[in-house]
């Protein structure tokens, strides 16, 4: 059987096939490649030679893979530090509360906390199969997502101020980092904060999510 690593090259080619498609501004197609490579990593010595064609078998892995960091990031009442927050340092590590952890020291965590945190814990208590039709509606391809992120763009450009949208442009269509979009629109650093212009971006950040749930219902996109 040929190595992993000697088809490394190939695998990641038909990784990247589909960075064109991702309209995923949550989690950067840079690190859901990672996921997706680790994924076949580890599935890939079940591969049998014998049951068709490696391609095939790749193929099949990687839209599994990418159903999995749909479902596991398309949560509706997952904690807003997910939500591509700068602060996030990964599992309950937070850069910008005093304790490191992602707990109720933030306001938007403490907001959450009180309004969907029992949402969360019943939808995760339910098993997979219970939300099956939801992860199905998700897509085994990216048009419907790719469509939907299209419509929510032009939406947001007639909504929102001129000013409001060059700022939701640069993070969720450029898909610039928050320090980029400080440094860019020459934002001072608050004392708490590494990144120019933080409390304008969390509060903008707020109302694109509240806005892009609006257009979703209005548009029938969900």
């Amino acid at each position: 059987m040929i190595s992993f690593e000697d088809r490394y090259e190939s695998i990641v080619r038909e990784i990247e096939k589909r960075r064109y498609k991702w309209r995923f501004t949550r989690l950067s197609f840079d690190d859901a490649s990672q996921i997706i490579l680790t994924k076949i990593f580890v599935k890939y010595y079940q591969y049998d030679e014998r049951k068709g064609e490696f391609t095939h078998w790749l193929n099949k892995v990687i839209s599994s893979a990418l159903k999995n960091i749909l479902r596991d990031n398309l949560t509706k009442f997952s904690r807003p530090c997910i939500l591509k927050c700068p602060f996030n340092l990964g599992d309950n590590h937070c850069s910008y509360t005093k304790s490191g952890k992602q707990c109720e020291e933030c306001p938007l965590f403490a907001s959450w906390k009180k309004r969907k945190e029992n949402h969360f814990n019943v939808q995760q208590s339910l098993p997979l199969e219970s939300h099956i039709q939801e992860v199905h509606s998700i897509a085994g391809d990216f048009v419907d997502i790719e469509s939907a992120k299209v419509e929510i763009d032009k939406e947001m450009k007639k909504r929102l101020k001129s000013s409001e949208f060059t700022i939701y442009k640069m993070l969720y269509i450029d898909n610039m980092e928050p320090e980029d979009v400080g440094r860019i629109l020459k934002y001072k650093k608050a004392k708490n904060s590494s990144i120019p212009g933080y409390q304008i971006q969390l509060k903008l950040k707020k109302k694109f999510v509240e806005l892009a749930s609006l257009i979703i219902q209005e548009k029938g996109l969900a």
